[in-house]
This record gives C-alpha cells, structure tokens and sequence, in this order.
C-alpha cells in the first residue's frame, strides 16, 4: 500500500501546482519586473557616477 500513498502524493502535488499555476505565474512576473526596475536603478546610478 505505500505504492498507494506515493501515487496518490504524486497527484496531489500535481493537482496544487495545477490549479497554483496562476499565483506562480503572477509571483514570476512579479520577481521579473522588480529585476527590470532594479536594473535601470543600477544602471541610472552607473551612468551618474561617470559623469
């Protein structure tokens, strides 16, 4: 029966990141548009610090 309890895990886990794909997804975008802006950050505070 443990085959049992590790098939039925398997598919739970699938299920919550199935039906979680949204919230990732937003959390992803998220994590990449603060990148972008902390990027233009550094490079705004690179670009004044040649002048």
């Amino acid at each position: 029966m443990a085959w049992f309890t590790g098939i039925a895990g398997f598919l739970a886990g699938g299920a919550l990141i199935w039906f979680g794909r949204e919230k990732i997804q937003a959390l992803v975008i998220d994590a990449n548009t603060l990148s972008r802006n902390l990027h233009a950050k550094a490079d705004a505070i690179a670009a004044a610090s040649k002048k």
